[in-house]
């Protein structure tokens, strides 16, 4: 199956189970292929239309991209389809035909762009980011002139953002709104654990306990009941963290724990890269201790400057993604930061081949997610009233599909590839 075409049938699943946030990450990519497949300047541009034409064929060998496969960069081994059959007996009856598929293919590769303008200004107005919506509709009116979808959903936003204003404010004029600059763009979505996601653990089972804190003093380690103003008391509320169960003397250190799960949003600030310290002042006895390879990444000490190159900075080392996310206007901090966070995170798994929610420092975290209702998730309404359930997880699409696409192409991973989808999608 063509990439573009796998990714237009995830985003339809993932839209059906309610999740628009998902389901836009997914239509934006199959939008950057039917992109690259009219572009012949375009990285993936002969990969595309060869995926699409052997589709189009019906050929055995489907052609989905990973240009990590061979030396060609396609995974059938084949050059890209060049417009021209070689060793031709027919001469111009085959060159007649290979135009004739390549229209085809185009003419495919332009209806897939079309839905997926369509798909994605939708599923970014349920989360909530009507100026992205209005943004894709925009952009999307202008490669479809004579698409009255577009226009459709385009005032739908409108209406949306008008009906909204109304009723925060019945006196909000519209004659001086400009839809470009100041329809809300921050949205949200179900914080909710995903019904295939196999790598949450059991935080409330004996052994997590001893897993997280093999050091820790007894007194803090055994499981407590929570104090409670009820009557009778409640037995059923469980929390997983560390609790006193004996006096502890002041000063006593309780808890120190080391992470490399860290960012700082400060652009050629002096801190540590591993873990966020300030690094030592410089003086003529110092040692500063830099990345050999890429020597405007500083530690604060050994320890610092050793562990990552084991843990996180092959994949980022000399990827020139350090002012990414850095020194952001105010309203953007939070979401920068979550951004960094994000990068390290991925680089981790990168650098050590593994899912980015099995790391050690993300396994038992605890985000409040929720268990999703199964019988929501199979229900029409899952897709037809996504906003019909509570949100409460912050989402744009600058900071959740844009960015992160592009930190991951930063890394050198084809995010186009069969083997991404299952390490980062979801």
């Amino acid at each position: 199956m063509p990439p573009a075409n796998y990714l237009a049938e995830q985003h339809d699943a993932t839209n059906n189970l309610g999740f628009p946030d998902l389901a836009a990450g997914d239509v934006y990519r199959a939008l950057l292929l039917t992109d690259e497949a009219q572009d012949e300047s375009g990285e993936y541009h002969g990969q595309v239309l060869e995926a699409l034409s052997e589709a189009r064929n019906g050929g055995r060998e489907e052609g989905q991209m990973n240009g990590a496969c061979n030396g060609n960069g396609h995974t059938n081994g084949h050059e890209p389809a060049s417009g021209k059959k070689k060793n031709s007996e027919n001469g111009s009856d085959d060159e007649s035909e290979v135009e004739g598929n390549n229209s085809a293919v185009q003419q495919i590769a332009i209806a897939n762009a079309l839905e997926s303008y369509q798909k994605l200004a939708q599923n970014l107005a349920h989360c909530g980011c009507l100026r992205s919506a209005f943004d894709f509709c925009q952009r999307g009116s202008k490669a479809f002139p004579k698409a009255s979808s577009l226009n459709d959903t385009r005032q739908a936003i409108l209406a949306t953002n008008r009906e909204t204003q109304l009723q925060r404010d019945p006196s909000w004029d519209e004659s001086s709104f400009d839809p470009k600059t100041d329809l809300p763009d921050e949205g949200s979505v179900r914080r909710e654990l995903y019904p295939w996601n196999t790598h949450d653990p059991d935080r409330f089972s004996a052994t997590t306990p001893k897993r997280r804190a093999p050091k820790s003093p007894p007194q803090m380690r055994r499981p407590t009941p929570l104090l409670t103003s009820s009557n009778p008391p409640q037995t059923t509320i469980q929390q997983l963290g560390l609790f006193a169960t004996a006096d502890i003397p002041p000063g006593d250190v309780v808890l120190t724990e080391s992470s490399l799960l860290t960012a700082n949003n400060r652009h050629l600030h002096p801190l540590c890269d591993a873990c966020s310290r300030d690094l030592p002042p410089l003086t003529p006895s110092s040692h500063p201790y830099a990345c050999p390879s890429c020597p405007d990444t500083v530690f604060c000490s050994a320890p610092c400057l050793s562990l990552p190159q084991t843990h996180y900075h092959p994949a980022i080392c000399g990827k020139d993604i350090d002012a990414l996310g850095k020194n952001t206007p105010a309203p953007d901090a939070v979401n920068a930061l979550y951004l960094l966070l994000l990068f390290r995170a991925v680089a981790l798994a990168e650098t050590q081949a593994t899912h980015p929610l099995d790391l050690r420092e993300t396994k038992y975290l605890w985000g409040d997610f929720v268990h999703p209702d199964r019988g929501y998730l199979h229900s029409a309404s899952a897709a037809a009233e996504p906003l019909s359930v509570a949100r409460h997880l912050p989402f744009s699409f600058r900071f959740n599909v844009l960015a992160p696409l592009h930190v991951l192409e930063k890394m050198d991973v084809d995010v186009f590839a069969p083997t991404a989808l299952p390490r980062y999608d979801g």
